[in-house]
């Protein structure tokens, strides 16, 4: 079946396709990001719109004219894409046969304003803005932000608006722009809006490009005009204004062809297709030498096989092989064949090393193949490198515990292994190479584990298979290449603590105040915690909070706030000590030092310098729900939380708690009482007024 192929990503792109759709034009839709994917939100004719996601260079391009053949090519790219537009005028080179249109945004203000500047190039506004003083808010998007960040003293200015996706906020890191400078957030914006986030970031300057109306224009010039901001607008280039209008173009695709010889909207009949039989197999370590006599019969019976290039070539059947795994690859190639086949039912095979329900790309994978229509979708398992890596060693692993390092930073799964290593006599990791069991073995030596055995199976179920079994100190030295699974033997794991409440005596201990070890307890009973959780532990004095938090769950990320250098270094030094790796101390003053950190779930307050009100407005502009525990000695404090829960009307608990302490006074014990405590505590919700 021949279809529309839209460039999109853009408003124009997406509406185009649901238009396409609604008249019963099939389209294959081109996004650069998986954001760009997102966005093409399923309508009722959503079985007519296919979304291939990723960045094409020419020549993927027109390999992908020469494998579709398409009716048309529709331009629907931003006006500021230069890159991918220079692509597909490449790209066309040899397809001139087919009809092309490019999608024009009509600007929606087409005088240039006499208060605002313009500029031809971002170069040009970049010169201008260094030459400018005051805030800076950039609605420009990321694509070219590393041209406002070049110069150190233009970036520390500038507060960057730009779509709420991973590759974004990337970018936006490697450029140097701090959390709190950022605003990820998908328009479109009204005039309040953008007004509100101009007076926010005291922002002089608005920097946009020319957008026409579904960019927002009007709306933005209109903020800053109220707002008292200069908008430096970047003129579009030359070439985006040549084109038709969406209306236009979808009337052209209407009228040019015969669209009803094509696809037929006939009580949702559709057109026959041919019947697709999927089956995804974990073909374990080596190929055929692993698979399951059902999954050899399944594969026996498939016409076109994909998986990654080493997995195919160790099937010689009579397979059309496609070198590739992921979605955005297989789902177009499987859908032509639909289209194309003279079959009535194609059947193909897709690999996937060890097992498809272990770590394994199968699980993006199903949902969308059976979103196909006509596909039947069959799932036949394999051996995981975690079951041949204990077959090998000769333990059973049922009672261990399984991690990855595949895809997952260093910052969430160090916790999980180092709670893991800790408190179970076996912890299995799977590895991506050397560098990870280096990491591993490094990180085992510093907490003194030299007891542990590490079990490490190298290319497991291929003819160079090794499995090594190392002390951790020798790990830290690992060469091997290849793909690792690591078992990691305990003989005497710490019993794991099922309630707080540990001593006092086990801290590091100075002039620092710390919460006693029965108020410690219970403020954190009342904190109601959850896994996962992000803790704020704010005034952390000694950090023995933080540390009774972070070793309650290694899913549980703590941050210890403290402004005193005494205390602060105290809290780092109760941390190194227990060693856990989900504590981050932060030395400042709340609420000031909060704004980058990421929003909390549950959050302490041990001291709030006399700051409590603005640190619990903080809290409430998070817009998000908050368990929030407070602890006072003092009246004025305890009269200040009072004051603060009636005016926020927050319904919450006051609990004063006095505990006393035997000492000995010669022959005899007495009881000595300590200051009571007060423990205070409540749910901030996000409609709680501020």
């Amino acid at each position: 079946m021949k279809r529309v192929l839209i460039y999109g990503g853009t408003t124009e792109g997406r509406r185009l396709a649901e238009k396409l759709a609604e008249a019963g034009i099939p389209s294959l839709v081109l996004v650069a990001t998986e954001y760009g994917e997102q966005m093409m939100v399923p309508g009722e004719k959503s079985g007519r719109i296919q979304v291939l996601q990723g960045r094409l260079t020419a020549a993927e391009m027109a390999a992908l004219y020469e494998r579709e053949q398409p009716a048309v090519i529709v331009d629907a790219t931003h006006p500021y894409a230069e890159a991918v537009k220079k692509n597909i005028r490449e790209s066309r080179e040899g397809f001139r046969q087919i009809p092309y249109y490019r999608v024009c945004r009509n600007p929606e203000v087409s005088e240039e304003r006499e208060d605002a500047r313009y500029f031809d190039s971002t170069a040009d506004c970049v010169r201008a803005l260094r030459s400018a003083a005051g805030n800076i808010l950039l609605t420009t998007g990321s694509k070219t932000l590393s041209e406002f960040c070049r110069y150190p003293d233009l970036r520390e200015r500038l507060y960057v608006r730009v779509l709420p996706s991973v590759e974004s906020l990337e970018i936006c890191g490697e450029q140097g722009i701090r959390g709190d400078r950022i605003i990820a957030m998908q328009g479109p914006f009204s005039e309040e809006m953008n007004r509100q986030m101009l007076q926010e970031t005291h922002s002089e300057i608005l920097v946009m490009k020319e957008s026409g109306r579904n960019g927002g224009e009007a709306a933005r010039i209109q903020a800053a005009e109220k707002a008292g901001a200069t908008c430096f607008i970047i003129r579009r280039p030359r070439a985006a204004e040549e084109g038709l209008s969406l209306e236009r173009v979808f009337s052209e695709i209407q009228e040019r062809f015969p669209w009803e010889d094509i696809a037929r909207d006939a009580g949702d009949e559709g057109v026959d297709k041919t019947r697709l039989k999927v089956v995804l197999v974990g073909i374990g370590m080596n190929g055929e030498r692993h698979l399951t006599p059902e999954a050899r019969r399944a594969l026996d019976r498939a016409q076109v096989l994909f998986g990654a290039p080493r997995m195919l070539e160790s099937f010689a059947g009579n397979y059309k092989k496609y070198p590739f795994y992921t979605r955005d690859r297989i789902l177009p190639i499987l859908s032509e064949l639909q289209e194309t086949s003279r079959e009535e039912t194609v059947c193909a095979g897709i690999l996937f090393s060890g097992d498809t329900g272990f770590y394994s790309g199968c699980r993006n994978l199903v949902p969308a193949l059976k979103k196909l229509d006509g596909a039947e979708v069959q799932v036949l398992p394999g051996i995981s490198s975690v079951s041949a890596l204990a077959a090998a060693v000769g333990i059973c692993w049922q009672d261990g515990k399984i991690l990855s390092t595949h895809g997952i930073s260093e910052e969430d799964w160090i916790p999980e292994f180092l709670d893991a290593a800790a408190h179970r006599e076996k912890t299995f990791l799977i590895t991506s190479g050397a560098k990870n069991v280096q990491r591993m073995g490094q990180l085992l030596a510093e907490r003194h584990r030299e007891n542990c055995i590490c079990h490490i199976g190298c290319n497991l179920g291929m003819a160079q298979e090794q499995i090594l079994r190392l002390p951790p100190e020798a790990c830290k030295n690992f060469k091997e290449t290849g793909l690792c699974t690591v078992l990691v033997e305990n003989p005497d794991p710490q019993p794991r603590r099922l309630t707080p409440g540990m001593g006092d005596d086990v801290f590091i201990r100075e002039k620092v105040p710390m919460t006693k070890e029965e108020v410690r307890a219970l403020s954190i009973c009342k904190l109601h915690l959850t896994a996962p959780a992000v803790v704020y532990d704010i005034g952390s004095g000694s950090g023995s909070v933080s540390v009774e938090l972070a070793g309650s769950d290694p899913s549980v990320k703590v941050y210890s706030i403290e402004v005193k250098e005494d205390a602060y270094n105290l809290t780092c030094r109760n941390v190194e000590k227990f060693g856990f790796a989900n504590v981050t101390a932060v030395r400042g003053a709340a609420p000031e030092c909060l704004e980058s950190l990421p929003d909390p779930t549950h959050v302490f307050i041990g001291g709030s310098g006399g700051h409590l009100e603005e640190i619990l407005v903080h809290l409430m502009n998070r817009k998000r729900t908050i368990r929030v525990v407070l602890n006072t000695v003092t009246l004025e404090t305890l009269a200040e939380a009072s004051r603060l829960m009636e005016k926020y009307e927050l319904e919450g608990e006051i609990c004063q708690v006095q505990v006393s302490r035997s000492r000995k006074a010669g022959a005899y014990h007495l009881m000595q009482g300590q200051n009571p405590v007060n423990i205070i505590s409540f749910d901030l919700l996000p409609g709680d007024k501020n």
